[in-house]
C-alpha cells in the first residue's frame, strides 16, 4: 500500500507541467519557423530594392544613350567636314 502510494506520487511528479512544456516546446518551434520565414522575406524585399535601383540606373542610361549618340555623330561631323550640315531656309 505504501508502495503504490509512492509510485503515484512519482508519477504525478513527473507529470506535473509536462503538457504545459510540450504545449510551450511547440510554440517556440512555431516562433523559431515564423522568424525564419520572416528572415527569408526581409531578404527578398532587399534583393528587390536592389533589383529595382539598379534597373533605374541602366533605364536612365538607356535614354541617355541616343542623346549621347547624337551629340557623338555631331562632333564627328565637325571633326571630319569641318561644316555641320544643317539646313536654313532663307525667305
Amino acid at each position: 500500500v505504501m508502495m503504490e502510494g509512492t509510485l503515484d506520487g512519482l508519477k504525478e511528479l513527473f507529470g506535473y507541467n509536462r503538457e504545459s512544456y510540450f504545449f510551450d516546446q511547440e510554440l517556440r518551434m512555431k516562433r523559431e519557423y515564423q522568424e525564419q520565414d520572416m528572415r527569408v522575406k526581409q531578404f527578398m524585399l532587399y534583393r528587390e530594392d536592389v533589383h529595382d535601383l539598379t534597373e533605374l540606373t541602366t533605364g536612365r542610361m538607356d535614354s541617355y544613350l541616343l542623346v549621347a549618340l547624337v551629340e557623338l555623330g555631331c562632333c564627328l561631323d565637325l571633326l571630319v567636314h569641318g561644316v555641320m550640315h544643317v539646313s536654313i531656309t532663307e525667305q
